[in-house]
């Protein structure tokens, strides 16, 4: 990962157990906090003026924009089963960069690194 501003970025996940959702049944899976954001050096997040993020579409509200540059442009939510997601940074010069990234419920994770020119 850049530290000096090479304009490389990655997308990570992070997992948190709900509280009392285990489920009687092992055929049931279980309820995942997960928080997904950018983590890049805060001269390359600088670049970012916001991010979208496309979930799965049985969400409530499948796409979800991010503007908190100072938090990686995370966002939180809960779901029971792994997904593929969308994403597009718009960058403060204008273009938009934008691809998938499987957010795997059953460990914390990273993409590949993001060019952001």
């Amino acid at each position: 990962m850049s530290s000096g501003g090479g304009n490389i970025v990655k997308i990570v996940h992070t997992l948190e157990d709900v509280p009392n959702s285990y489920p009687r049944r092992r055929d049931v899976l279980k309820y995942r906090k997960w928080t997904v954001l950018v983590k890049g050096s805060p001269t390359d997040l600088a670049n970012i003026n916001h991010v979208e993020y496309h979930l799965h579409p049985t969400f409530p509200k499948p796409v979800v924009e991010s503007n908190d540059r100072k938090n990686g442009f995370a966002y939180s939510s809960a779901a029971w089963g792994s997904f593929r997601m969308g994403y597009k940074f718009y960058l403060t010069n204008g273009k938009i960069i934008e691809g998938d990234y499987d957010l795997d419920l059953n460990k914390n994770g990273e993409s590949d690194p993001i060019q952001l020119v």
